[in-house]
């Protein structure tokens, strides 16, 4: 998937990093949740200070990352957040959450 039209107004977006901090978007290519990313990201906008990771879980890069958090991803559009290496907060499910991100990511902040 490419990715080069997401962009944040402020803060970052990486791929192809595993992170120690930060807000993690989980996907899959097959799934409805890459669909989300554009609504994160606009919400992230407002945080500046946290940079954000995309993560297929369709990539290798996942499975060293499933490994390194224990976080198994049903492909629903999770969003995680770590803080010094510690997986911090979770939501399972972007679409049936996603009223819930400002909260989350307060927390996170």
């Amino acid at each position: 998937m490419d990715f080069s039209n997401y962009k944040r107004d402020k803060g970052s977006i990486n791929f192809g990093e595993i992170p120690k901090n930060g807000v993690v978007f989980l996907f899959s290519i097959w799934s409805e949740s890459r669909l989300y990313l554009s609504h994160l990201i606009n919400t992230l906008n407002d945080y500046p200070n946290l940079p954000l990771y995309i993560i297929d879980i369709d990539d290798p890069l996942y499975q060293v990352f499933k490994d390194q958090y224990d976080f198994l991803s049903q492909g629903k559009g999770e969003v995680l957040f770590i803080k010094n290496g510690i997986l911090e907060n979770i939501i399972k499910d972007y679409k049936s959450e996603k009223n819930s991100i400002r909260s989350f990511l307060d927390s996170a902040n």
